[in-house]
């Protein structure tokens, strides 16, 4: 049956509706049931977003901003020129980061439609942020527990040796400037990786988990050692960031595109050899 999808939300409009995916959130975890069933079409009428309230338009900047730092870095440059006026449903910098956003979401997507292989990468962030939902109750908004996800996944790979601290600086800079959280409270590890070791992401009992090696330059890592994992939520847990503060200049750390015009990132080819230790190139 041909179905055309009409988001009422920025979340909705840059990721939700786009891909084909129709999947429920359960008591074990987040859609974790469900099935892909392509649109004939996805309209966006920025208009709809003005009967929202701001806490909507800020959720669904996390997704943008995920965009950005999976494959897009335009878009990050687009919101840095002007945090807060990301914020305004009918601005002129909305409108071109919704266009961007859609841009990479629809090119993984016919790249990878049934999430294979490379679409994963549009899962950077999420299985921290599905835990925080399921041990939330589903009670916080989708793009604030992602925009938490998108910042344990950076100290996961800092640790890692994988990622400059300075681009876990730009992550933490860049979602507090907009409104969305940058950590989540102590004590709930427990059940957080009780969720985690649910996540969809896993292949049997190989759990994997996407990281950034840089700005478009995403990783599936396997069976990262829980002691890691842990290090990393201390830091989230520790660090105040769950209020919006104001950001006057950019960070040191350079957005500057190494790939070249268009700013979308190319496929990587899948059939080339995986760096060693439970990593490969998305």
């Amino acid at each position: 049956m041909p179905v055309v999808q009409t988001p009422t939300t920025l979340l909705a409009m840059v990721d939700a509706a786009i891909g084909g995916k129709t999947g429920i959130n359960t008591g074990e975890g987040k859609n974790l049931v469900g099935v892909f069933h392509q649109p004939a079409a996805v309209i966006c009428d920025q208009d709809l977003l003005e009967t929202l309230p701001t806490a909507e338009i800020v959720s669904g900047l996390a997704e943008i901003i995920k965009a950005g730092l999976v494959a897009d870095p335009g878009i990050l440059d687009v919101v840095w020129s002007g945090p807060q006026e990301t914020l305004a449903p009918a601005g002129p910098l909305l409108a071109e980061l919704i266009r961007r956003a859609v841009v990479v979401k629809a090119e993984v997507v016919a790249d990878d439609p049934a999430e294979s292989g490379r679409r994963s990468i549009l899962n950077y962030g999420h299985t921290f942020g599905h835990a925080v939902e399921l041990v939330e109750g589903f009670r916080w908004r989708h793009g604030e527990a992602v925009a938490v996800g998108m910042v344990f996944a950076a100290e996961v790979a800092v640790r890692a040796g994988l990622m400059d601290p300075s681009l876990l600086g730009l992550h933490r800079e860049l979602l507090a400037a907009v409104g969305l959280p940058t950590a989540y409270e102590a004590g709930r590890w427990a059940n957080l990786w009780a969720a985690m070791r649910r996540d969809k992401k896993n292949q049997g009992k190989t759990r994997r988990m996407v990281l950034l090696e840089d700005v478009g330059r995403p990783l599936m890592v396997r069976d990262i050692p829980e002691e890691l994992l842990q290090e990393a939520y201390r830091a989230v847990s520790a660090v105040p960031g769950a209020a919006p503060y104001p950001v006057k200049t950019a960070p040191d750390y350079s957005l500057e595109n190494p790939y070249g015009t268009p700013s979308y990132v190319p496929p990587v080819d899948l059939d080339t050899p995986a760096p060693p230790g439970g990593r490969e190139r998305l």
